[in-house]
């Protein structure tokens, strides 16, 4: 269990808690016990009101909290600790206050495992969540819920061939949600036109890449957040998902294997999403159109076949996952 100063730390961070991001109401931290059950280390809301409950077990976390009333939840599991955030009453996580939160996530548990200092984590990544937060325009919340459940269907599809593991998967899936932060710094008069870009404004918004990868790192350099799997995750993402197999994607023409499969899982969702979307200067592609498009470009040697054998396994949730987040009529010209 927790030490005096674990506690202590952990009291004055569930102080500050509710200021992570818009709407988190309950920070909650457990530690598996074994048998199906969990310690509860912290729970913010009791130490807002003061209060020092005694170590209890939980059997479902989630469960419990939703049998409790809580409606939206948002659970991180990392080896053997999971951090659970209740929304408020009547709100939702946005889909980067989820990304923020799962690198809150594995801050506060990487802290708790070394004895760190848990304040300063509180504080590293209040302002990642803050910064998040603050992309949400740049592109449409259902585009990016599409792209997130596109991406976690393939990486499902391929797990056991490439060996990805469960926190792989979830974290790429809430971290692909980020893989155009960098559009956030495109003039509006290119970022918004309604009609096909021109070279020249191609070439600028090809920089939305470069972009993303350093706002990316002065956000972890600002807040000395360290070198760890779920950063160099998310940089990879923001830094690949436009490369493609023949050398002939952009920033820099990776080629074949050098295009780690995150890049490679990313690129798939983006593309399908993309041709399946509505454009102001076209109509919007049938899932089937979709995936005739993307299995010819893998046949081209464009995106990866096993990715697009993947997609093509999940067709229903496919269908689905379209038609629940489709994004609301434009005029198609």
């Amino acid at each position: 269990m927790l030490h005096p100063q674990q506690r202590s730390q952990l009291h004055q961070l569930g102080a500050r808690a509710h200021g992570l991001v818009p709407h988190l109401q309950r920070l909650l931290c457990f530690a598996e016990a074994g048998n199906g059950q969990f310690w509860l280390l912290f729970d913010s809301q009791a130490a807002a009101s003061g209060e020092q409950p005694a170590p209890q077990l939980w059997g479902d976390p989630a469960g419990q909290l939703q049998h409790q009333g809580a409606a939206e939840l948002f659970t991180e599991v990392l080896a053997d600790h999971r951090i659970v955030c209740v929304a408020e009453p009547g709100n939702t996580f946005a889909p980067v206050e989820q990304a923020a939160l799962a690198v809150l996530a594995e801050l506060i548990i990487t802290n708790l495992r070394s004895g760190a200092d848990a304040l300063e984590a509180l504080r590293q990544a209040t302002g990642v969540a803050h910064e998040f937060a603050r992309l949400r325009d740049s592109e449409t919340g259902h585009h990016l819920e599409r792209v997130s459940r596109i991406t976690r269907m393939i990486a499902m599809g391929l797990a056991e061939s490439h060996q990805l593991s469960p926190t792989f998967i979830e974290q790429l899936s809430l971290f692909s949600r980020l893989h155009d932060i960098g559009k956030i710094g495109i003039p509006d008069g290119i970022l918004l036109k309604p009609g096909r870009l021109t070279s020249e404004e191609m070439v600028v918004m090809r920089t939305h890449v470069e972009l993303g990868l350093e706002i990316l790192h002065k956000l972890l350099g600002q807040h000395s957040i360290p070198d760890q799997p779920a950063t160099r995750l998310m940089a990879n993402i923001i830094r690949t998902h436009h490369e493609r197999l023949p050398g002939s994607g952009y920033p820099v023409g990776l080629r074949g294997a050098a295009i780690p499969i995150e890049g490679r899982i990313v690129a798939m969702a983006d593309v399908f999403d993309a041709v399946t979307s509505t454009r102001p200067y076209r109509r919007s592609a049938s899932v089937s159109e979709g995936l005739e498009l993307v299995r010819d470009l893998a046949h081209k040697g464009e995106l990866d076949p096993a990715c697009v054998a993947a997609l093509e396994a999940n067709r229903d949730e496919l269908e689905s996952v379209v038609a629940d987040y489709r994004d609301p009529p434009v005029l198609v010209g």
